[in-house]
């Protein structure tokens, strides 16, 4: 009979612990710690990062920790608060030591993030999160987490990013974060009423917060609305004086203004502030950017130059070999082949010494044969462009997006014209260059009507600090002047 008491009380008291220490409700992810203290600080940190204050949402969740250290959620949260690669494969491999005492939500939330942050396999972290989702429809963060993938990472499907954003939204209207991306999805479906509707909200939820009025600010940009825009920048720079995106956003709307020297002199106001990584690699390429939009590449390799050589002194492969990359992509832009397989070639010795994923250093090497084509092609060597891209397609595949672009520029030096359009409709017709030359194919057809549709998605594109869109931006502008003065 004792022992039968014991028992009782045993799993009485278990169950007490699971009531006390996380959440038991089957629709809510279960939240797994040893410590009710613990609890309530991450109870506490999520209300500070709910609320944007991301430097108390830290403490707290470092608190928790403190008080439980095999709390994994705390450290998935604390992982998520900074734009710092290092930093969240840090934190979320701890929450991988202890992956074996959380719940099954707990654990497919922390595999989908080690998936995509500590393995770089984001199709993986997609069917985690989907399979979360799935088990968990009514919690909000399982649907504002995969609403959020299929709008940025490996879902590339807008209208289920925003299904499961309004969801999130619909099952807690106070919580703040999936207002953001929300916005951001109807602005990439160019449904700007929705967008303001959202953001309108967001503002009341966070009125005193600077990020809603930044992302309204975008949504004026993206809509064409440019002085509006800068003001509602100068609001975000009035709320916090050293905001990054506003500073960017308001370099952004002046090279859509066409004064791109009056763009790039408000950039220095960047240095004096403390940027994580991604803020960083942007600071950088708003100069680029805005040189590229001005149709000054030899000054955008300049500057590609000094973000290379800046980002040796901080150690940031990313950043050099994203310089790299780019300062070969705009040699051949310029239409200078020599240049462009010589930065090549600086490219992949760096990639050789400095890159430890081998895949990723295969690649490169593999681009050897594209690069070489597209000098083939600059040089009007035809012959020699389609055996090096045969080259290129038999190690890398055909389904390559460059690949495809080559192509189609091999083929309308040949006059193939049908065999061109046919070619770049298979490639990414999200992207503003691709929709550019798609139109350059109508209107060398003849076919205005489809020419001035697809000119006219691209004039639409206005992203910011985006180099595709700024190396056809003013291409487009002339073409759509041209038929307006017919």
């Amino acid at each position: 009979m004792k022992m039968f008491l014991r028992i009782l009380i045993l799993f009485i008291v278990c169950a007490f612990a699971i009531n006390l220490f996380g959440q038991t409700e089957n629709r809510k992810i279960t939240v797994t710690t040893s410590s009710k203290k613990a609890l309530e600080l991450y109870k506490k940190g999520f209300d500070f990062e709910n609320k944007l204050q991301i430097d108390k949402a830290e403490i707290s969740y470092k608190q928790a920790i403190n008080l439980d250290s095999k709390f994994a959620l705390a450290y998935v949260r604390l992982a998520m608060l900074r734009d710092n690669f290092d930093v969240r494969r840090k934190f979320i491999a701890e929450a991988i030591k202890h992956i074996d005492s959380v719940s099954e939500g707990e654990k497919l939330w922390i595999l989908g993030r080690n998936a995509f942050y500590g393995m770089g396999k984001d199709e993986n972290e997609y069917k985690f999160f989907e399979q979360l989702v799935k088990l968990y429809p009514e919690d909000e963060q399982a649907n504002y987490i995969y609403g959020y993938l299929n709008h940025h990472h490996g879902g590339n499907n807008l209208p289920k990013a925003i299904l499961h954003l309004e969801k999130a939204i619909k099952l807690n209207p106070n919580y703040a974060l999936p207002y953001n991306d929300l916005a951001y999805a109807y602005m990439k479906a160019n449904d700007f009423k929705n967008s303001e509707r959202i953001i309108q909200k967001y503002i009341n939820l966070l009125p005193n917060a600077a990020n809603p009025y930044d992302t309204y600010a975008e949504m004026l940009m993206r809509n064409g609305q440019y002085a509006k825009s800068i003001k509602m920048y100068d609001k975000v720079l009035s709320i916090n004086p050293k905001y990054p995106w506003a500073i960017i956003g308001k370099a952004a709307n002046l090279n859509f203004l066409d004064r791109h020297k009056e763009a790039r002199r408000i950039l220095p106001k960047l240095n004096d502030l403390k940027l994580s990584d991604y803020e960083y690699r942007h600071k950088w390429r708003a100069r680029v950017v805005s040189y590229i939009d001005e149709g000054k590449l030899d000054q955008a390799i300049k500057v590609l130059e000094e973000q290379y050589q800046d980002s040796i002194k901080r150690e940031n492969l990313t950043m050099q070999y994203l310089s790299l990359s780019r300062i070969v992509r705009l040699h051949f832009e310029n239409k200078k082949p020599s240049e462009g397989l010589q930065a090549y070639r600086r490219f992949n010795d760096f990639s050789q010494s400095k890159i430890t994923n081998e895949k990723t250093k295969k690649r490169i090497v593999i681009l050897k044969n594209y690069y070489e084509a597209y000098a083939n092609y600059l040089n009007g060597e035809l012959v020699s462009a389609k055996n090096n891209l045969k080259k290129f397609e038999a190690e890398n595949g055909s389904a390559n997006n460059d690949s495809k672009l080559l192509k189609t520029f091999i083929l309308l030096k040949d006059n193939k014209y049908d065999l061109a359009l046919k070619t770049i409709k298979t490639s990414d017709l999200d992207n503003p260059y691709n929709i550019y030359w798609l139109g350059e194919i109508y209107k060398l057809k003849g076919d205005k009507k489809n020419a001035d549709l697809w000119f006219g998605k691209v004039s639409t594109k206005l992203e910011m600090n985006n180099l595709d869109y700024a190396l056809v931006r003013r291409k487009t502008e002339k073409r759509i002047w041209e038929e307006l003065e017919k």
